[in-house]
């Protein structure tokens, strides 16, 4: 009977040895489950913010095109203001020096002598 009650009482004792052992690893393992939800939500925060961020530099980006593209329309319209002008100032260049035809002179010297 000695014998199986020091048998009993090791066992008893193995038993809570592997009780302890098992709320160890239990503890353990929440802790670490604990600690890999805390680092994804913080992860989810942060890809959330740098979202929010992106979104902040794609408007700004979208305000820069729309800026750069207006003053690329002003600068083509100036373009084609200047080089229209530079038409006219070349035809009047060209209309002033062409030479006066005779019969344009003798058309202006009857007129004067009619008024």
């Amino acid at each position: 009977i000695e014998n199986l009650e020091a048998s009993l009482e090791e066992a008893v004792a193995n038993n809570r040895t592997i009780e302890n052992e098992r709320d160890q690893l239990v503890d353990n393992l929440q802790q670490q489950l604990d600690s890999a939800r805390s680092q994804l939500q913080q992860e989810r925060e942060f890809l959330v913010e740098q979202a929010g961020d992106r979104e902040v530099e794609r408007e700004e980006l979208l305000e820069k095109i729309i800026k750069q593209e207006q003053i690329i329309r002003k600068l083509e319209k100036r373009e084609e203001e200047t080089t229209a002008e530079r038409e006219e100032t070349v035809e009047e260049v060209v209309e002033a020096e062409r030479p006066v035809q005779p019969e344009v002179v003798e058309d202006t010297v009857n007129l004067q002598r009619i008024q």
